[in-house]
């Protein structure tokens, strides 16, 4: 009988216990808070109350650009002519320059990982050597295609021939510019600009205004942003 009694008595006192260490537990464990999403609603870097724009971001003369000067909005687009995910966000851009028509002006910012992607900073020097020969306009026509041609895979040969569909271009000079590297220095220069802004990149990435938009979103993300921009 004392077995039959004792045996009873021992698994409540060990059950009592166990609820003891489990409250104590569940008391000593700080309470759950939401994951900040990976993509900054804007950057660290910048405040309403504060510039604007990074002055490493500012616009000269060796900025490529689209779009009236003036515009109310203006947006940096900090890409790689190498990265996919560039690529796929270019139809979404598109559909926003569509919708607000002489409402943006465009500033491009070469940011090449050429770790990952080998190809990407002489497909920059190529479009700016496109740029100086022709202008604005055909350089963002010649990086559109790059972009197109990606799935393909890049390397030199296909650089050419993608110059080669570029009316006016003069080939001889296109060559000697990538032979030569003319152009580096001004895509590094570009890369290390974008390294000033002080914000964690990863491309793409928008400055919109002054929010930040990092990564492939969906286009009502940009175009929520864009109409808070212009007001609308």
């Amino acid at each position: 009988m004392r077995n039959g009694v004792a045996l009873p008595m021992a698994i409540a006192v060990l059950m009592s216990i166990a609820v003891l260490c489990a409250g104590y537990f569940f008391a000593s464990v700080p309470e759950a808070r939401p994951i900040a999403s990976s993509v900054p609603q804007s950057s660290p870097a910048l405040s309403s109350s504060g510039p604007l724009i990074p002055a490493s971001l500012v616009e000269t003369s060796d900025t490529p650009v689209r779009g009236p000067v003036g515009a109310p909005l203006t947006i940096h687009v900090i890409a790689d002519l190498q990265c996919p995910f560039c690529w796929r966000v270019q139809r979404t851009l598109a559909d926003i320059d569509e919708a607000h028509p002489g409402a943006i002006r465009w500033v491009w910012h070469d940011y090449p990982q050429s770790r990952i992607h080998p190809m990407a900073e002489l497909a920059a020097q190529a479009a700016r050597e496109v740029r100086r020969q022709l202008g604005d306009e055909a350089f963002w026509a010649y990086q559109h295609q790059v972009f197109l041609w990606q799935v393909e895979g890049l390397d030199r040969p296909r650089l050419e021939a993608i110059a080669e569909r570029v009316p006016g271009i003069d080939l001889e000079r296109f060559r000697h510019a990538l032979d030569t590297h003319e152009h580096e220095a001004a895509v590094l220069a570009s890369a290390a600009a974008v390294d000033a802004a002080h914000v964690a990149m990863e491309t793409p990435a928008f400055l919109i205004g002054e929010a930040w938009v990092v990564g492939v979103q969906p286009l009502e993300r940009y175009g929520a942003e864009v109409d808070r921009r212009l007001g609308r």
